[in-house]
């Protein structure tokens, strides 16, 4: 019995031959479509047909084969782009000669009730060259995927392809659709891919790239709630000015009072600038800022000349810290009182002694008598 001459252009699907692309109907099935026209062409006889044989021969210096493929059975829209990969196939019944072969893009019109070797359509470039032709009863594959893009694009109409001899000694046949024994006719299989795969698992992270430029700074954001209140600090001392005397019963040397005035009572100091670290001395109890302040009378009974300058100098752990300033006799009669504050604040530590000398700067020999207050002033922390 005749079987159906028809080829088949098969929809592979690259997941489960299921599914078809987006926007494209489910496709479950391979379908098949005619192969409209096949035909050889013998230039030993240029004006005979030969479009119902049962052979598609290639032979090199007379023989040429031609097929066509209806794309129309591909679904509602597909383009190139759409196409993963087209292969053309062919059954090999016959070598006489093993050799190889071209595929060759058709330009014009044809069909295989008409031609012949003198009308024969015109050639375009090849797809494929030196297809190797050696086994018999076997099939032939080779990838025209370009040339089915520029079919479905309509960069060329589709005319079909020629099978032309590459080697000078080629002579092989392929079955024909009208081929009754083997009816291994030519067949182009077209693979549109499936639907996307589940996503794979994430690769390793590379390594990080240098850092950009900065960008400009953004706009200040919303204030943040208050947080929680810290702890109470350490209240700081207040200054005192409170100007007390001291009696017989706090000494001047041992003095260990802030912000208190102490009486510096009467004393001899010697004028030639031997430096004593007394004649009153206040024990730091605490550390912080402290400011030391006097009160000088100067007693014009003493032994000092007119104009010559008395001197207040305080003392640190022994060091002279600098001096509260000085004053000046103005002759040798009368009395002259003045109070001098120190300017800086001294840092002083837990233990630090502080001493105050009075002295006369001009080396003159002899005593002043004079009487005087002292106050130390802690500031604070």
């Amino acid at each position: 019995m005749k079987m159906k001459l028809f080829s088949r252009v098969v929809l592979w699907s690259i997941s489960t031959c299921l599914l078809f692309l987006i926007g494209f109907p489910v496709v479950g099935f391979a379908q098949q479509v005619r192969l409209t026209d096949d035909a050889r062409v013998s230039s030993s006889a240029p004006t005979t047909n030969f479009g119902k044989t049962a052979n598609l021969p290639v032979v090199a210096g007379t023989d040429r084969s031609f097929v066509r493929f209806d794309l129309s059975p591909l679904p509602a829209g597909t383009t190139g782009n759409n196409v993963a990969k087209a292969t053309l196939r062919v059954w090999v019944n016959n070598v006489t000669t093993a050799g190889s072969i071209d595929v060759i893009r058709v330009t014009s019109t044809w069909s295989e009730n008409t031609i012949t070797d003198a009308t024969a359509p015109s050639l375009g470039s090849k797809e494929v060259t030196g297809v190797p032709i050696a086994a018999v009863q076997s099939f032939v594959t080779v990838d025209v995927t370009p040339l089915v893009k520029d079919w479905l694009n309509g960069v060329l109409p589709n005319n079909g392809v020629a099978l032309v001899a590459n080697a000078a000694s080629t002579s092989v046949r392929f079955d024909s659709k009208e081929n009754t024994l083997t009816s291994h006719e030519a067949e182009l299989q077209i693979t549109l891919p499936g639907p996307p795969g589940p996503q794979g698992p994430a690769g390793l992270q590379g390594n990080p790239g240098p850092p950009g430029p900065q960008g400009p700074t953004g706009p200040a954001g919303p204030q943040g709630p208050s947080g929680p209140t810290g702890p109470a600090g350490t209240a700081d001392i207040p200054s005192s000015r409170s100007f007390l005397n001291a009696n017989a019963a706090i000494p001047p040397s041992a003095g260990p009072r802030s912000g208190v005035l102490i009486d510096w009572n009467v004393v001899q100091y010697d004028t030639l600038h031997a430096i004593q670290l007394g004649p009153w001395r206040y024990v730091v109890p605490t550390a912080g800022r402290y400011r030391v302040s006097t009160f000088v009378r100067y007693d014009p009974n003493g032994v000092i000349g007119a104009g010559q300058i008395v001197q207040v100098e305080v003392y640190v752990n022994g060091f002279d810290y600098g001096g509260l300033g000085g004053f000046q006799a103005p002759n040798n009669t009368g009395r002259a009182d003045l109070f001098l504050s120190g300017d800086d604040e001294i840092p002083a530590a837990a233990g630090d002694q502080i001493t105050i000398n009075l002295f006369q700067n001009t080396g003159q020999t002899g005593y002043v008598t004079t009487a005087s207050h002292v106050l130390v002033e802690r500031l604070g922390n």
